[in-house]
């Protein structure tokens, strides 16, 4: 009896998509490289279950956003880190709310099964610059319920407030 390893061992229900962004007319910078430096280059999507955990990281790793939706509820945590100032706030999910133009979706991102439907190329704005994300890789491997939840040392702050917060990185 012939039997698969790779099918048994891998589990199929979490993982992580690796996607990378290509942002357009930058001329906003004046060909300034040092800015265009502390752009992301990339956004890693875990998923485990009906849980989504987004992580995008710029500015030398000085800001970060991180996103968990549960598809099953549609709660939404959204998580702001600005240097030493680490807060979140909840609600529920609503694509209005992440300033997404057009989103494709495959339901077999690069030939892999996943089991719910995941975008494979986003158009958005970042910083009020157009960038496209495309997913790149797929990784199957186990996520520990640990890596997706609100670190303890942020803080909770209402849906205006994290949203000022993000603004006022708008204009930094």
């Amino acid at each position: 009896v012939h039997s698969n390893i790779d099918t048994i061992t891998r589990p199929t229900n979490e993982g992580e998509i690796i996607y990378s962004l290509n942002y357009y007319d930058t001329t906003a910078f004046k060909g300034d490289k040092w800015i265009e430096k502390l752009l992301a280059e990339e956004m890693i999507i875990r998923f485990k279950d009906s849980i989504l955990y987004s992580q995008l990281s710029f500015g030398l790793g000085m800001i970060k956003q991180e996103t968990i939706i549960d598809l099953k509820d549609s709660s939404c945590i959204r998580m702001l880190k600005f240097m030493r100032n680490r807060n979140y706030c909840e609600g529920s999910y609503n694509i209005k709310n992440f300033n997404i133009d057009n989103i494709i979706l495959n339901d077999s991102l690069l030939s892999k099964k996943l089991p719910f439907a995941m975008p494979i190329e986003i158009m958005t704005y970042f910083a009020n610059i157009p960038v496209k994300i495309v997913a790149q890789k797929i990784n199957f491997k186990t996520i520990p319920i640990s890596q997706l939840k609100v670190p303890f040392k942020y803080k909770k702050v209402s849906e205006v407030e994290y949203l000022r917060m993000v603004n006022e990185l708008k204009n930094i």
